[in-house]
């Protein structure tokens, strides 16, 4: 007779098969370690005048660690750890990424900011330039930029054990959110040295966002920056994405990588391109 019992309620599974010949007790391996998840809430840009949700991702064994880690900025916050605060229900997954290459022993930690974007302000906090339908003029990125720069990055690394140097420091964004990274790394090179483009949108306004990036997106401004660019065949911002490539290649940027697959314009398709991304910034083992 053999009789097995699992018992699994968030605690370590315990796995005994008793038999005629006697017992045989199998313990599986430990939980993954995890990291955890702070949400800080009404903090305030006094560069845009607004209260902001930040979501602050910490590694795994922080709380018992001297260690200092490098950092990830990144937009549209809600989106990146969980699909219930999600704009359309899906997630980048980045904790579970990240928490994944840290149990591989890949990485030693990676702290990832990223502020949460509001519908009604989204548009014009993350672009340059707005078309008619959204009220035409210029956008209010450049402000999000000096948030990111002079508020947000300042408080983060005075709050947590960071690395503040731009060889630790990255931004990324998706959709507006990669026009806001872009921005983002040319108004503050000393800053980043790493920058993710996913689905570069630029429908604001393309020609002077065509005009924009071949005049900031060179190698005098973006000396030693690495940038990620990622799309897919089905996404909307297939061809922007694509052109923007084409400029950091005419313009001679030589740390450059361009992705391509299946994907389409959504978290789900960023996400599975997040470690991709961490390899090329060369972040990971």
């Amino acid at each position: 007779m053999k009789r097995k019992i699992i018992q699994c309620l968030g605690l370590m599974c315990l796995l005994v098969i008793n038999s005629g010949c006697g017992k045989e007790t199998v313990t599986p391996k430990p939980e993954k370690e995890k990291g955890t998840i702070q949400v800080l809430e009404g903090f305030y840009s006094e560069e845009l005048g607004t209260e902001n949700t930040v979501r602050i991702y910490l590694p795994p064994e922080y709380e018992n660690s001297e260690e200092r880690y490098p950092v990830i900025y990144m937009f549209d916050g809600q989106n990146l750890f969980d699909c219930s605060t999600a704009t359309y229900q899906k997630e980048w997954h980045i904790d579970e990424s990240l928490d994944t290459l840290y149990d591989e022993k890949r990485t030693k930690g990676i702290i990832v900011v990223g502020v949460d974007s509001v519908s009604s302000r989204r548009n014009k906090e993350y672009n340059l330039y707005l078309r008619e339908y959204d009220g035409g003029g210029a956008g209010d990125v450049l402000k999000t930029c000096d948030f990111y720069a002079n508020t947000l990055k300042p408080y983060i690394d005075k709050n947590y054990r960071t690395q503040t140097d731009r060889e630790h420091t990255a931004i990324i964004g998706a959709s507006y959110g990669a026009v806001a990274a872009i921005c983002a790394s040319t108004q503050y090179p000393e800053l980043y040295g790493y920058t993710g483009m996913f689905s570069y949108c630029d429908n604001q306004n393309p020609e002077k966002m065509t005009e924009y990036i071949k005049e900031h997106m060179t190698p005098e401004i973006l000396t030693d920056n690495r940038i990620y660019f990622y799309t897919g065949k089905y996404d909307f911002a297939y061809t922007s994405t694509k052109s923007a490539y084409e400029i950091a290649k005419e313009n001679s940027l030589e740390n450059i990588h361009y992705e391509l697959d299946e994907g389409q314009h959504d978290e789900y398709s960023w996400g599975t391109k997040f470690t991709e991304c961490l390899n090329f910034f060369c972040w990971i083992e």
